[in-house]
């Protein structure tokens, strides 16, 4: 018995990696027009007795246009030794990229004028450091490789214990880059012309269990910094704290504060 891989594959920027999940795809879609009348399936015998059809049918499919194309989706991935802030740099800066994707299913594709619309990055204690994108592009093309290369080098997992963001004891971690990005149409092509980077907003989110040494550790009301470490990959983060919520519950209580990017909220 032969096994085939499926839709299993790899993903290409600046050397290959591995995704837990890769959605990206072309969309496009027909849009159809009201008819004057309404949303009737078929004419009426007049225009004042409309309860009575004459059976010939007006099928709104007959009015109709192409949608925009668009080309989005999601990718997440665990953050390994060789992937350590795969596509960060893209989503600090709102810079463009191509990213190829094949499959093993005899399949490949290639996404230009990509940008990152979000980047998320997640850490629990005990657990993997992952990443979540939303990805936004101009075009799809398909290539002509057929067969997905295969991944033969050793890659070593990141885990809790490689990271540190200089916050105290952290029960969990989180924080996400949303470039708010819009695409652009101009006339003569259903593809967008470009991807826009709207206004950037950094917000975050750390867990700590409450306990009585830092149950009031956090300054709300002046900016803070800190610089978050995984493994050799570094970036700091310039932020303002929100209010703690504080919580009573039977068992361990971890108290979730919240963070926004300000002022130069990712500095190069």
């Amino acid at each position: 018995m032969t096994l085939t891989p499926g839709f299993i594959g790899s993903a290409n920027f600046g050397g290959t990696f591995r995704c837990t999940d890769f959605s990206v795809n072309l969309k496009q879609t027909p849009l159809f027009y009201d008819h004057i009348i309404g949303l009737r399936d078929s004419t009426p015998t007049n225009i004042t007795d409309v309860k009575s059809d004459t059976g010939q049918r007006n099928e709104q499919k007959k009015i109709w246009r192409p949608s925009v194309i668009i080309v989005d989706g999601g990718l997440n991935f665990p953050w390994t030794d060789q992937t350590l802030g795969k596509l960060w740099q893209e989503a600090r800066t709102g810079s463009s990229f191509s990213l190829d994707f094949t499959y093993n299913c005899g399949l490949s594709r290639q996404f230009t004028g990509c940008k990152v619309n979000s980047y998320t990055i997640k850490a629990t204690a005990g657990e993997l450091v992952t990443t979540d994108l939303s990805i936004m592009g101009i075009n799809m093309t398909t290539l002509t490789q057929q067969t997905a290369p295969l991944n033969p080098n050793t890659q070593k997992i990141v885990t809790w214990d490689a990271f540190d963001a200089g916050l105290g004891d952290l029960a969990y971690f989180e924080c996400t880059v949303n470039n708010n990005c819009i695409p652009i149409y101009t006339n003569g092509s259903l593809n967008p012309y470009e991807i826009r980077v709207g206004m950037q907003l950094v917000t975050g989110t750390v867990g700590y269990y409450q306990s009585n040494t830092n149950i009031n550790m956090v300054n709300t009301s002046a900016p803070s910094t800190f610089t978050l470490n995984i493994d050799t990959w570094s970036q700091k983060f310039n932020i303002i704290y929100h209010p703690q919520q504080q919580n009573a519950a039977l068992g361990a209580i971890i108290t979730p504060i919240q963070f926004t990017g300000v002022d130069d909220a990712l500095p190069s």
